[in-house]
C-alpha cells in the first residue's frame, strides 16, 4: 500500500562554483535529467519545479516534455513551475539552480488551471483557471473548501496584474485557502516565464489546486516591526504603483523625513530594512518602496489607493518567527512531510545583509524544502510584499 504521502527532491546547478554541481557548465537537457532522475517514484501526482532564467525556458521545456515520454513513472504527471531570483531546496538557498520535487501519495489529486495573456483580463482569466483546475478534479468552484482543498499560485512578476489575479481566484473559490509567488527573471526585469501544460509562457498564471485528505498549513511570516511613524498616501497612481506624495509632501522627502536621511541615501537597502506597513486587525501587509523616481515619487512593488494610512516598518526577529511557525506546523500536522517556501527577493537579501543564510537554511531543513525568491508573494487573496510564506503538508 502507498504511503499517505512521499516526497522526493533535488537541485541541479550549472555554475561551477556550486558545490553541487560536477565541475562544467551543464545543458538544459543535463539539468533536468539529473534533477527529475533523482525524484523519480511511483505514483506521482504532480512534480514542481523552480529554474534559473538563465537557462533557455525553451529548452528546459523540451527536456522536461522529453524526459516524461521517455520514462513511463513520469506519463501523464503535472510539471509546473516558473522562473526566479534563486532557489530554494533542502540544500538552502542556491542561485543559477533548477530544483524539483516529486509529490506521491494515495490521498492527493491534483488539477492545473493554465492561463496565458493575463494582462488583458487577469479577473476573468484567473476565474477560468481556478475553473479549469477544479474541473481536472471532477469538481465545480464552489464545491471548493477550506478543509480538503488548498492552491498555489504561480503568476508572472512583471505584468503589475497580481491584484487582479488575486482577487479573480477569491470570487471564484471564495472559501479556498491559496498561497503563492510571482515568478522572477534573476533580477534582469525583463521576462518571467510560467510552466505547465507542457508549456512555457510569459505573461501567464497557473492554479495549481491539491485536494487532500492529508492535513495542510500556511502561513505568512512578516519578519518586520511597526514603528510610531505614519504616512497618509495623498496622491498615488494605481495602475503604475506610484506613490507621488505622502501627507500632502512628495513622497520621498516625507519617507526620508521619517528615517532622517537625506532622500540622496535612500537605496535597496534603506527600502528593504523599512518598508511600509497597512495594517489590518492585528496584521500589517507590507508595500515595498522600490526607488526614487522623477519629482521625488516613489515607485512601490504593489499598488496603494490614495487616501491609505501606512505605517513605516522597521527589521524584526525573523528567525524566531520562522522557528516558532515550523514548530507549530510540526505539532498541528503530526509532523512535515513537505514544505514549499515563497521568499521575497527583498527578504533574501535582507537575510544576505544580515548574515544569517545559514540560520535560515538549518531552520528549513526539517522537511523536503522546495521554493524559489518571488517578485510577489500572495497569500489568501492578498498579494504582499517582503514576505515569506510557507505550505506545509503534515505525515
Amino acid at each position: 500500500m502507498l504511503e499517505r504521502i512521499r516526497v522526493k527532491n533535488s537541485v541541479s546547478c550549472w555554475n561551477t562554483n556550486c558545490p553541487d554541481c560536477s565541475g562544467h557548465s551543464k545543458t538544459e537537457e543535463e539539468v533536468v535529467v539529473d534533477a527529475f532522475s533523482q525524484i523519480e517514484q511511483d505514483h506521482m501526482k504532480c512534480i514542481l519545479f523552480f529554474v534559473s532564467s538563465l537557462f533557455d525556458q525553451q529548452r528546459i521545456s523540451d527536456a522536461i516534455h522529453k524526459y516524461c515520454d521517455d520514462n513511463p513513472l513520469f506519463k501523464g504527471v503535472e510539471c509546473v513551475g516558473c522562473t526566479t531570483v534563486g532557489e530554494i531546496s533542502s540544500n538552502g538557498f542556491t542561485e543559477k539552480c533548477f530544483t524539483a520535487m516529486s509529490i506521491a501519495s494515495d490521498c492527493i489529486e491534483v488539477g492545473v488551471g493554465f492561463k496565458k495573456n493575463i494582462r488583458s483580463n487577469p479577473i476573468g482569466l484567473s476565474k477560468q483557471a481556478v475553473k479549469q483546475a477544479a474541473a481536472k478534479l471532477g469538481v465545480k468552484s464552489s464545491d471548493i473548501d477550506e478543509e480538503h482543498y488548498v492552491g498555489m499560485l504561480l503568476v508572472d512578476g512583471l505584468q503589475k496584474v497580481e491584484e487582479f489575479v488575486t482577487l479573480g481566484i477569491s470570487m471564484e473559490a471564495r472559501r479556498l485557502r491559496v498561497v503563492g509567488g510571482s515568478a522572477g527573471d534573476d533580477l534582469k526585469l525583463k521576462k518571467t516565464f510560467i510552466h505547465a501544460h507542457g508549456e512555457v509562457c510569459e505573461d501567464a498564471m497557473a492554479v495549481v489546486l491539491f485536494k487532500t485528505d492529508i492535513p495542510v498549513e500556511i502561513v505568512r511570516i512578516v519578519g518586520y516591526s511597526p514603528t510610531q511613524k505614519e504616512f497618509k498616501i495623498t496622491k498615488s497612481d494605481l495602475k503604475q504603483r506610484i506613490i507621488y506624495e505622502f501627507n500632502g509632501r512628495p513622497a520621498a522627502d516625507e519617507y526620508a523625513r521619517a528615517l532622517q536621511l537625506p532622500v540622496s541615501q535612500l537605496d535597496r537597502n534603506v527600502f528593504m530594512s523599512y518598508p511600509i506597513g497597512i495594517r489590518t486587525g492585528q496584521e500589517y501587509w507590507l508595500r515595498s518602496p522600490w526607488e526614487v523616481i522623477e519629482d521625488g515619487a516613489l515607485r512601490v512593488l504593489r499598488h496603494i489607493p490614495e487616501n491609505t494610512r501606512v505605517t513605516l516598518m522597521k527589521p524584526g526577529p525573523i528567525i524566531e518567527q520562522m522557528e516558532n511557525e515550523i514548530q507549530k506546523f510540526q505539532q498541528s500536522l503530526g509532523g512535515i512531510s513537505a514544505l514549499i517556501v515563497f521568499n521575497s527577493i527583498l527578504r533574501y537579501h535582507k537575510f544576505l545583509q544580515e548574515g544569517n543564510i545559514q540560520e535560515v537554511n538549518r531552520v528549513l531543513s526539517v522537511a523536503p524544502v522546495i521554493g524559489f525568491n518571488t517578485y510577489g508573494e500572495q497569500f489568501n487573496g492578498v498579494h504582499t510584499n517582503q514576505a515569506m510564506i510557507f505550505l506545509a503538508f503534515g505525515k
